[in-house]
């Protein structure tokens, strides 16, 4: 895979969630998939658990700002927003090993945040924990 197929792969994540179609998203994942947060928050393996975890009526939104892919490793990374209707938006980066031209391992790290992308990336009108200028 290339990094533009990459890109349709991502995107085509991202349409199923976006169209509340989780067969499409689905369809982009190994069978023995394995899904998650790092180091210990959620764990999903297996397509049809991933099913499952995706099959989900509540309006979802996911965007991608950045997608990055190391063609001779088959890895990749996309920097993200995600939304879903209730909750506050997700801001974060998920990286993705492939196989076979689908997504076999994926673990996504995020910050949960009420700004949208370029107010939560800004250095600007922050209060920062740590701060060198």
């Amino acid at each position: 895979m290339n990094i533009h197929d990459f890109k349709k792969l991502m995107q085509a994540v991202a349409d199923g969630w976006n169209s509340y179609d989780p067969k499409k998203s689905i369809s982009c994942f190994t069978d023995d998939i394995v899904y998650m947060e790092p180091p210990d928050k959620q764990l999903v393996v297996g397509k049809d658990n991933l099913f499952k975890y995706f099959d989900n009526p509540k309006p979802m939104r996911l965007v991608w700002h950045h997608l990055m892919f190391d063609e001779e490793k088959q890895i990749g990374a996309g920097e993200f927003t995600f939304t879903m209707k209730g909750r506050q938006g997700n801001h974060g980066v998920v990286v993705v090993e492939l196989k076979n031209g689908k997504i076999k391992f994926w673990r996504e790290y995020y910050k949960i945040s009420d700004l949208d992308f370029k107010n939560f990336i800004s250095k600007e009108n922050k209060k920062f924990e740590f701060k060198l200028d």
